[in-house]
Order: structure tokens, then sequence, then C-alpha cells
């Protein structure tokens, strides 16, 4: 599937990386099922867990996934359950988060998240929808946009050209005949 959104937990990867986490740890970190989940996910990471799992990373080269990004990750679950995350730790995602190939929404939550949060108070990453969430939004934006579009002007709005320009695939349009040079400028 690869990723759904921008930001944060809006990818197959990301879920991946959770799950190994949680594995390792023993106790669900983030797909908690009850509300006690998070308080259990708290207490294994400030037992020691957050400390094992970052220790592994730090000496785990062989990975699929890049360790600082998982690095990244692993303060991000921390801070979701309020956990406590060492400053020295804290640091380190600071330097390392831009350069891990986050998307742009995802950077602007860490950049907030690594800077504004507190030990013990459980952090909200805004934007972090399911995958159901976030195409449901964007159908509801959308039809948004075209209602909009609907009612500036001409009646027809820009949402019109967009539909003739996908009619028109590598420039042909939809019976397969080239639409020709002067037509693809004209859709553009």
């Amino acid at each position: 599937m690869g990723c759904w959104g921008p930001y944060l937990f809006q990818s197959d990867n990301d879920y991946d990386v959770i799950d190994e986490f949680s594995d390792q740890a023993g106790v669900e970190l983030y797909h908690f099922e009850d509300s006690n989940g998070s308080q259990l996910a708290r207490d294994a990471l400030d037992g020691g867990k957050f400390n094992e799992l970052f220790t592994k990373l730090e000496s785990d080269r062989g990975s699929w996934v890049d360790p600082p990004y998982k690095m990244v990750l692993l303060v991000t679950i921390a801070m979701i359950v309020g956990a406590k995350v060492p400053m020295g730790k804290r640091r380190l995602a600071i330097r390392l988060y831009k350069r891990c190939g986050f998307m742009e929404g995802a950077k602007d939550q860490l950049k907030e998240a690594l800077s504004g949060y507190q030990d013990g108070e459980p952090w909200n990453f805004d934007q972090n929808l399911g995958l159901l969430d976030s195409m449901s939004l964007m159908i509801a934006e959308n039809a948004e946009n075209d209602e909009a579009a609907k009612k500036s002007g001409d009646g027809q709005g820009k949402d019109s050209k967009s539909s003739e320009s996908a009619a028109t695939v590598d420039g042909a349009d939809q019976t397969g005949h080239s639409a020709g040079k002067d037509n693809i400028q004209n859709l553009a």
C-alpha cells in the first residue's frame, strides 16, 4: 500500500516498524485494544523497554529500514503514551528527524513535538489518521473544492479543465486517438 498521507502513522512502513517494536517489547505500543493499553505501553517503556529498544537500534546496521528513522519513530511512540524520553535521545531525534525520509507533514509534527514534549504527558500527534479516515477526509475535501469551483465565476470552475486533461493519457483521448500538440497545450 505505501503511504496514504503526509503525516506520522500514515504509512505501512510506520506500522511495520511499530509492530516490530511491539513484538520486541512484548507489549502493544500503539494499536491499543482498550483504555489500559496506553498505560501498559508506558509502563513497559518506562520500565526499561525504551532504552533496550533504542540500544538495539544503535547497534543495528543491517536492517532494511534505516536505524535513525526507527529511532525517531520509537521516540514518537514513547511521546504518544507519555513515557520518559531521556534528553540525550530526544536531542538525537532532533538532529535526525529531518534526514530520515519523513514527509513534510511528519517533519512539522516532529518539530513541534520534540520541542514541546514533557515526560509523563502523552503527546497527541494531530493528523495521524488511518487509511480509511484519510480517504474519507480527502473525498470530503475534494467535494468541497468542486462545490467552491462551481460557485466561482463561470459555473464550470477549474475542475472542468482537470477532467478534460484527465481524459487524455500520453497525448491520446479516450478513444485512443492522438490529441495533437495544439490540443495538449490547450488542456494544460
